[in-house]
């Protein structure tokens, strides 16, 4: 067990070129951190308002990290490419998911709903998913190692099975 885990760092630091964030870091995204208070918090709320009353916070840990570094990721994508998100496209993805709706609610989840919805919002376009993939080519993403394992080819986490992510699923509904 010893040698997977010090293998995962490994891999995490080569992925990254860098060093582990600091226990109180989720991940680092470029410059901007995402504290691991802050998804600690995200992940607590998406629990509460899951239909599943087993649902835990712990389990909602690596989703949260993962579509906060998709979402920062796919709006600075988006700025230099000069992508707009209009307000059609956000319906679309409230569309597409109403629950999203009723996670906004939340206090603690409104900021990271709005982020996600932009988010699938720009990955939704071709000309989105290629900034997307090009502000991902560029930034470097730390997370800790207690969350996962980033693929920069992929631009998401991977389990270290032999599958791949090709796209950010939605949050999965109970």
């Amino acid at each position: 067990m010893k040698k997977l885990a010090a293998l995962a760092t490994v891999g995490v630091l080569a992925l990254t070129g860098c060093t582990t964030p600091s226990p109180t870091a989720a991940a680092y995204v470029g410059d901007t951190r995402i504290s691991q208070a802050d998804v600690d918090t995200m992940a607590a709320a998406l629990a509460e308002v899951t239909d599943d009353p087993t649902d835990t916070g712990s389990a909602f840990a690596k989703p949260v990290v993962q579509f906060v570094i998709v979402s920062k990721l796919a709006r600075t994508g988006a700025e230099k490419a000069k992508i707009v998100v209009t307000d059609a496209q956000r319906a679309a993805v409230h569309a597409a998911n109403p629950s999203l709706a009723t996670f906004a609610k939340n206090p603690a989840l409104t900021t990271f709903i709005s982020d996600l919805v932009d988010a699938q919002a720009i990955l939704g376009t071709e000309s989105g998913h290629a900034a997307y993939a090009e502000q991902v080519a560029s930034t470097p993403v730390q997370v800790n190692p207690r969350i996962g394992v980033w693929d920069a080819k992929q631009g998401a986490f991977v389990d270290g099975g032999s599958g791949s992510i090709s796209s950010v699923a939605p949050l999965a509904q109970g």
